[in-house]
This record gives C-alpha cells, structure tokens and sequence, in this order.
C-alpha cells in the first residue's frame, strides 16, 4: 500500500511540474508573440552598424535584396487579401489562396523580407543567423497562435492543421485551386500600397551604403 501511494505521490508530483513547464512555456510564447516583429528583426540592428567583412558586389547584392522583399511583399499582400476575406465571416478560418498550401504565409513573407533587408546591408555572412533566429522567434509565436486557434474553431481548425503544412507547401497540394474570390481593385490597391510600404526597411541600409552621416568607417 505505501509503495503503491509513494508511486502516485510520485506521479502527481510529475504531473504538477509538468503543468507549471507549460504554463512558462505558454507565458514565454505569448510574450514572444506580442513582440514578434521587434524580436525577429533584431539581426538587422547588428547588419545596419557592422561593416565586418561586407561583400562589395553591389549590382548582384541590390537586385537581390530588392527581389526578396518584393516577393515577400506579394506573398503578404495576397495573404492579407484571403486573411481579411476571413474575417468578415464569422467563426470562418482562413483556407484560401497562400492558406490553401501553408497555414502561416504572412511570417513567410515576413522571412524573405528580412532576408532581403540583411542582403542590402552586404553583411551577407550574418544571413543564415538572422533567418535561423527569425525563424526560432516565428515557431514560438505560431504555437501561441495556434493554440488560440484550436480553442477558438475546434474541429475546423484539427482538420486544416492535419491537411495543411505550417511552412512549406507538401506538393499535392501545388496543384490544389484556390476559392475564387471577386476583389475590388480599390480594395486590392491599398493593400498593396499598405505592404508596400516594408519596402521601408531597406531605407537605413541604403544610407548605410552611402555613408550618408559618415557614421560608418569603410
């Protein structure tokens, strides 16, 4: 008998700090999700002050750079577009257009974006660091997300999460159509011009490769 209440006392025990572990690991992902954004660019504060070993390969690195926060910016404008299609359906999850093959393409868009700002800052060896650390602080704030998810469409939401990747497209559904949706060409141009604008942050690093204040020694 007391070998038998020494086990569950055991097992209780197990379970109460079980508990205690995920509710710091919930506490720590909402935390990141408040400042996932702050969080994730956080490489580029250390691209736009280093000078270290920049490569100097201006008419490939720009070309570059520019691409990659275009297509980051088409990949959020067409998410944001079948995101807002969403919500004005109540309880009704985003399934259509990017979220027909990932569930999450607006941080992919945000990926490409600081991908494309670390190439025109020419610090190019720091671009596997900063893509690795964004991604980490994305996957944190996707398992908040997502648990908000789940408590919110319950069955909708198991059933999309098990038929569609959280990051990269499976290639049966490469083929899968879209649900046609009927956009307004006003409503369509000012997301565009919304996204637009994270074209933004490739302004420091254009100063940057000016030396405009002279603040960096080349």
């Amino acid at each position: 008998m007391r070998s038998t209440a020494a086990v569950e006392a055991v097992a209780e025990l197990g379970s109460l700090g079980g508990g205690i572990q995920e509710a710091h690991v919930k506490h720590l992902d909402a935390f990141v999700w408040k400042r996932r954004n702050v969080l994730a660019g956080l490489p580029l504060a250390a691209a736009l002050a280093s000078t270290w070993h920049e490569v100097e390969a201006d008419v490939v690195l720009w070309p570059l750079a520019v691409t990659l926060v275009g297509l980051g910016i088409a990949i959020r404008t067409w998410a944001s577009r079948h995101c807002w299609y969403a919500q004005r359906r109540p309880h009704s999850l985003a399934t259509t257009g990017p979220y027909s093959f990932v569930r999450h393409p607006l941080y992919i868009g945000n990926l490409l974006i600081l991908a494309g700002a670390t190439v025109a800052s020419e610090v190019v060896w720091l671009l596997p660091l900063a893509i690795g650390w964004a991604f980490f602080v994305y996957a944190r704030v996707i398992c908040h997300e997502e648990r908000q998810l789940a408590a919110r469409y319950g069955e909708a939401w198991l059933r999309y999460r098990n038929h569609v990747p959280a990051w990269l497209p499976r290639h049966r559904l490469a083929a899968r159509q879209s649900r046609q949706v009927a956009e307004r060409a006003g409503h369509l141009l000012a997301a565009c011009m919304r996204q637009g604008l994270n074209f933004l942050i490739l302004v420091p690093f254009v100063i940057k490769e000016l030396n405009v204040f002279g603040l960096w020694h080349l």
